[in-house]
Order: structure tokens, then sequence, then C-alpha cells
């Protein structure tokens, strides 16, 4: 584990070149992480694990001349501190269970978000472990206080129903109030969202996910 201060030591191993330099990249913007190599096969990548440092491993599991899933074992042997991110296209319950008996730290699917690996690297790392579970738990409170620190109990209700395309009369009708202070509270709400209409503010929501 680093110190306070110091970056996370990656390392990806993945044999499609554009998604390991997009990844590298992207981990470039991450003040806390630090690539230290990408390789695109097995035999290079034990030979890396040798020569260099490191606390996490992104592994991609199909790759050539030795692939993840022997590549796995022989890496914890030469460093069993390394907590290793299956990242793959290709898995099953099966597949899954197996790995993480081997020695793996977490299995992530090759569609997650950035964020999502962000998360994982973070916490295998600190942690020793991860749940996408329980990251998108944490992720849904902090929506949560995010949207009620914006709005109001009452702009949240009215919130709600613009996204349940609902005009100002029926939101008047459904929360017992006037259209006029409906339309009070919409103006408000536009203001705090930087939008200019009704559809801006549905907008707004569906793009942070406040609702899902």
């Amino acid at each position: 584990m680093v110190s306070e201060g110091e970056k996370i030591k990656v390392a990806i191993a993945e044999d499609h070149q554009i998604l390991r330099q997009g990844l590298v990249l992207l981990f470039e913007g991450e003040e806390n992480l630090e690539v230290v190599f990408n390789v695109g096969d097995g035999i290079e990548l034990v030979e890396k694990v040798k020569e260099n440092p490191l606390d996490v491993l992104i592994l991609d599991l199909n790759m050539p001349k030795m692939d993840g899933e022997t590549c796995l074992p022989i890496i914890l042997e030469i460093n069993p501190n390394i907590k290793v991110i299956i990242l793959s296209a290709y898995f099953s319950e099966s597949i899954v269970n197996a790995l993480l008996k081997m020695g793996a730290t977490c299995f992530l699917p090759k569609h997650c978000d950035f964020s999502i690996l962000l998360d994982a690297i973070t916490s295998v790392h600190y942690k020793g472990f991860y749940s996408m579970e329980e990251s998108e738990k944490q992720k849904r409170i902090n929506l949560e206080l995010e949207m009620n620190e914006k709005f109001t109990p009452r702009e949240i209700d009215i919130l709600k129903l613009l996204c349940k395309e609902k005009t100002s009369k029926e939101i008047a009708k459904e929360l017992f109030i006037s259209s006029r202070t409906v339309e009070g509270h919409k103006l408000r709400i536009m203001e705090k969202t930087n939008t200019t209409s009704t559809s801006g503010v549905v907008l707004f929501v569906l793009r942070k996910g406040y609702f899902r």
C-alpha cells in the first residue's frame, strides 16, 4: 500500500492496442495513479512484473503467447501483494469464481464505465476488495445528497413530476398547490440547472441520473 500522497502504481495487460493506449491516456488525467507499464502479451507481462514494483494490475484474459488465466498464478507468485483486476469481454459465473479462487481481486466487464474501473482500482488498493453493488449504492447516496443540497423538498417533488411529463396544472393538482406556485418553482429550478425550458430541466435530471 502506498503512503498518503504517493501514487498507486498501475499496469495494463491488454492485447488490443487501441484500448490499451486509451486507458493509458485516461489514467494520465488521474493525479493519484501512475501507469508503470502497459503490455500486449502474457510473456512480456511476466517479465515486466519481475522488473517493476506494482500495486494494481488490469489483466485481460485473451492475450497472445500466454493468456491471462495462465499468467495470473505466475504473477502472484512473483508478487503476492499485487491486486489483480480482470477486465474482459468474455466471462461466466464459473470463470469468475475460478479466477477469484486463483487470486484475482475482482472482475469487471470491458463495457463498464471508466468511473467504475477507477473506483475498483482505488478500492482494491486500499480495501483489498471491490463490490460493484456497494459502489453503485454509494453513488446513489452521493446523488441524493447532491440533489438535496441543490433543491428544496418541494422542488424535488416537482422535478419528479416533470420527469413523468406532467403539466403545471397536473402538478398543481397532485401537490395541492396553485399553478402559479408551480411556475414559480419551475423558474427557480431552471435558474439552478442553468436551463431555459422544461425539456432542458428534464434533460439535466436524466444526465445526472437523479431518479434512476
